[in-house]
């Protein structure tokens, strides 16, 4: 088991939604302060933050590669719907933490990518689907926001891409429910509603 600490990355902290607190990905935690997380010892820290674990501090990613130095995080959440209606079971994030950290670092994110993938296989027997989250700051894509989700991609590989809603009116906008598929995108929540898993290995 790995002993690392998160020390001063707090990639996390921006670059994933948190929907217990009306934080949608790539916007900065209105609990993040210099010294990290506000609320890190609190009881109201939401357990989607308590119970996370990204790959790089579970072992599974260079000590070089931490998140805030490479410019990605590496996570897994729970299943997701794909565009052809199937269910993926085991999903691996690639979050962009700063804009263009993926095209800038594509090889090496790739063979990070392929590790994971490998070693997550011969724990589990299921195949990973890998789910990349571009850096897209100033919208929000939560309900009432006037953008939603997309999953492009195909043979497990995926995008996530946010798109503006078209001719919908506002009233319609602050009532919208997104599809359990693209709320899971957000939520990291399983598509059944079970809640957040930070174990991709059960």
């Amino acid at each position: 088991m790995s002993q690392r600490q998160c020390g001063e990355c707090t990639a996390c902290c921006t670059a994933l939604p948190v929907v217990e607190l009306h934080k949608p990905r790539h916007v900065s935690c209105p609990q993040l302060c210099r010294h990290g997380c506000a609320i890190y010892s609190s009881p109201t820290k939401p357990k989607i933050c308590a119970d996370f674990e990204c790959e790089w501090l579970r072992g599974n990613v260079e000590q070089e590669n931490r998140p805030d130095m490479l410019g990605v995080i590496f996570w897994f959440g729970g299943p997701v719907v794909a565009p052809d209606g199937s269910l993926m079971k085991q999903v691996l994030r690639v979050s962009e933490t700063c804009p263009g950290a993926i095209a800038k670092h594509q090889q090496q994110i790739d063979g990070i990518v392929q590790q994971i993938r490998q070693s997550q296989y011969e724990k589990t027997g299921e195949i990973v689907s890998v789910l990349v989250c571009p850096f897209e700051p100033g919208e929000t894509g939560l309900p009432g926001s006037g953008f939603e989700d997309q999953l492009e991609g195909r043979d497990g590989y995926y995008i996530l891409r946010r798109v503006r809603i078209k001719n919908e009116p506002s009233a319609a906008l602050a009532t919208r429910r997104l599809p359990d598929s693209l709320r899971e995108v957000l939520c990291g929540r399983f598509v059944a509603g079970a809640g957040f898993t930070s174990n991709p290995a059960k």
